[in-house]
């Protein structure tokens, strides 16, 4: 089986998972914007942007590292698998005394316990889910995903629905879902046996946490990239309109949500290829598939924007102005985070680092200065543009990695195609729902041939798992 198919065979096996899991959160948002209101639903983003600043935090982004030197020839498996869990557990050990200490220092102190068992469960779930992903056990992997997602739909209506808990339901159901979850594949891989306590090399304790450190910094300016629109509408604006930005951010993760699911395959394939002596022609392949099916994506859901939003509750429909700009931004960061593979690949991540932080720098920035005079659709514009940079800052750093060749042709084509769409929506012409089709069909057979690839690659893999292999 050629790269490209391998590739493909784990984009099926991890989406078989990942996607329709996530895709089934994403999903449930209509229940719930109608349990919660657009100040509830702000609360609840906000405190899920804390769980998710303190997580990289705390377990010094350790479950990284155990992805990376698991998958190692160089280092044994259960070292790193166990390096990782004595990590999370003494990250736990300190979130439980934060906990005490720190409810009268900070604000939303209701929920402080909350946060601190939706960060520590989180922590433990990584790590043992990267570990089996390193392993191999894409099966149990993409088995565990739909358990996950399954227990927290469960207890999320059992809580929200039944008991009427709110916005605590809504993080008791995300804290018992990823604990069923940690369980589970502890439990069936019968991890216990994977840890080994004695006999772990310093040097390796020094290597694994020489990869991840750098990536706690990294991962904060991710989160101020991603996060800092939000908190800025939040002291600018109101929880209510927070809540509505949040839910256009939504949409823009229906990419993202594909996009990771390849870049789980990704990172696969560049951790095995990078040293082999056409990995710039391999990346270069793979990046024009890329940009070709995410700017589809993308302007697809620009055109459903109004659509997807009109089956939420009323009171959210106005956040269908903002998901055509940040759809564009999304583009670039997918462009940016295919690149960040790279730095994780040859296992130089502070640059990883230095570009987030610029990025994080111009984000807020630009929120600073738009928010006061476009309100949420400034913070839309900021996401946007820093987005933008984040692309081109990686695009030119890892030239020093690996040199690949950007079709520029086509990807300007779609750029200016894809801004033409968001412009007819976004104004409402007359007739704007034609004129946009019509600029999607265009797109279509711009990226034509690239598609076409995809389907044969399909294809092969369909009859490879049907063992109805034929000579090509």
């Amino acid at each position: 089986m050629s790269r490209s198919s391998g590739l493909v065979k784990n984009f099926a096996v991890f989406a078989l998972g990942s996607i329709g899991s996530k895709m089934l959160q994403f999903l449930l948002l209509p229940f719930y914007t109608r349990v919660l209101s657009d100040e509830q639903y702000g609360t609840v983003d906000i405190l899920q942007s804390i769980g998710t600043l303190l997580l990289p935090i705390v377990s010094l982004t350790i479950f990284d590292a155990v992805f990376r030197f698991a998958m190692d020839g160089n280092t044994k498996k259960e070292e790193a698998f166990t390096i990782g869990m004595i990590t999370v557990a003494i990250g736990t050990m300190l979130l439980l005394l934060c906990g005490i200490v720190l409810p009268e220092f900070i604000g939303y102190k209701k929920y402080i316990w909350l946060i601190v068992f939706y960060v520590s469960v989180q922590m433990f779930r990584s790590v043992t889910s990267q570990y089996i992903r390193a392993i191999g056990k894409v099966k149990l992997f993409t088995i565990d995903n739909m358990l996950q997602t399954l227990a927290i739909l469960l207890f999320n209506i059992l809580l929200m629905v039944v008991l009427h808990l709110g916005i605590e339901g809504y993080l008791l159901g995300y804290i018992i879902g990823n604990f069923i979850s940690f369980l589970f594949v502890f439990i069936s891989q019968k991890l216990w046996k994977d840890l080994k306590f004695k006999h772990i090399e310093k040097k390796t304790y020094s290597a694994m946490y020489k990869f991840s450190i750098p990536l706690i910094p990294n991962a904060i300016c991710w989160w101020l990239t991603t996060m800092i629109g939000r908190i800025m509408v939040t002291a600018y604006l109101g929880a209510d309109k927070n809540g509505l930005f949040a839910v256009a951010f939504k949409v823009p993760t229906i990419v993202t949500i594909v996009v990771g699911v390849f870049m789980q395959a990704w990172q696969i394939s560049a951790n095995n290829e990078c040293t082999n002596y056409d990995f710039d022609e391999y990346n270069s392949k793979i990046f024009h598939v890329l940009q070709s099916v995410t700017f589809l994506m993308s302007a697809f859901l620009i055109l459903c924007s109004k659509l997807i939003v009109s089956i939420l509750d009323s009171s959210f429909y106005d956040a269908w102005h903002y998901i055509p700009v940040m759809m564009v931004g999304i583009c670039f960061f997918t462009f940016a985070q295919f690149l960040g593979a790279l730095y994780t690949a040859s296992k130089k991540t502070i640059m990883a680092f230095v570009t987030n932080f610029t990025t994080a720098v111009i984000n807020i920035v630009g929120n600073i200065i738009l928010l006061p005079k476009i309100e949420v659709m400034g913070a839309a514009v900021s996401l946007a543009l820093s987005y933008l940079f984040f692309w081109l800052f990686r695009a030119f750093d890892t030239r020093k990695l690996v040199k690949i060749h950007y079709d520029l042709k086509a990807m300007v084509l779609n750029l200016c195609l894809i801004i033409l769409i968001m412009l007819v929506v976004i104004f409402e012409f007359e007739y704007w729902i034609f004129y946009g089709i019509c600029i999607f069909f265009v797109m279509i057979l711009v990226n034509f041939k690239t598609l076409l690839m995809l389907v044969r690659e399909a294809v092969k893999i369909a009859k490879v798992c049907f063992n109805l292999k034929r000579s090509m």
